[in-house]
């Protein structure tokens, strides 16, 4: 995700090979043991503080507005939707076409602000897809997600939650 949010920076590199890593922090712990010659990995400045590593650039995003996002989690499920104004939901498509589609429209119909959507692969199942949504929590929200159940293989709300300070 790294590479691609630091595109426009990165294309004005020459003799370049970009790996991809999980973490951008686990990135820069990397470079502690190797030779940083010639090696560099995108990483916040606390994560270069952290490992004693030496900024090279700063600010090399492409997009100036984007932000991460961080979480509190707990094992204890807020229940009380009335405090929260967000929500995070799994689900796996039946794999059935237009379905995805379908599901996109209930959660039109029933008000809810859809924010994000990504698709991922399932490990070991060819053509089947989960998505992560995130949408502003109405009333209709448990509406919605009884509505898009049929359409559904598995569906689980992964959290709810209070919108971030920005």
């Amino acid at each position: 995700m790294a590479i691609y949010q630091c595109d426009d920076f990165l294309k004005t590199l020459s003799n370049v090979k970009l790996i991809e890593m999980e973490d951008t922090a686990l990135a820069v712990k990397n470079l502690q043991n190797k030779s940083t010659v010639k090696k560099a990995a995108i990483g916040s400045s606390l994560s270069a503080e952290i490992y004693g590593m030496t900024l090279a650039e700063k600010s090399i995003e492409t997009n100036k507005n984007n932000f991460t996002r961080f979480l509190i989690v707990s094992k204890n499920e807020n229940k009380d939707f009335n405090k929260t104004d967000k929500a995070s939901i799994y689900l796996e498509l039946n794999d059935q076409q237009g379905n995805l589609s379908k599901v996109l429209e209930v959660i039109a119909k029933n008000n809810i602000n859809l924010l994000k959507v990504q698709s991922y692969p399932i490990a070991g199942s060819d053509w089947q897809y989960y998505l992560d949504l995130e949408y502003s929590v109405y009333r209709d929200f448990k509406t919605m997600l009884l509505q898009i159940e049929h359409h559904t293989a598995n569906i689980k709300v992964l959290g709810n939650y209070k919108k971030g300070i920005k």
